[in-house]
């Protein structure tokens, strides 16, 4: 019988990495080696709820979507 892998998502709001890895460290699955991996990436939280915390706040949501549409996808604006 195999044991199911288990994920999780945590949101932490910190100053910098520091004050996360000390949070971190003192999280009972990690002092206990019950977690089996980790991986840390910032996000920009562009809109929604936390849009207050983005540090493109002043920017409607439609204006963010456009230019990610533009830096990432085919532009919006094109007919291909």
């Amino acid at each position: 019988m195999s044991l199911d892998t288990r994920t999780a998502a945590l949101l932490f709001n910190t100053a910098d990495r520091a004050e996360l890895d000390s949070i971190i460290a003192t999280d009972p699955y990690m002092e206990h080696g019950q977690a089996s991996g980790l991986t840390v990436a910032e996000w920009d939280p562009i809109f929604g709820v936390l849009n207050a915390e983005s540090t493109q706040s002043e920017k409607s949501a439609e204006t963010v979507i456009r230019e990610v549409l533009v830096a990432f996808g085919p532009d919006p604006e094109s007919e291909d």
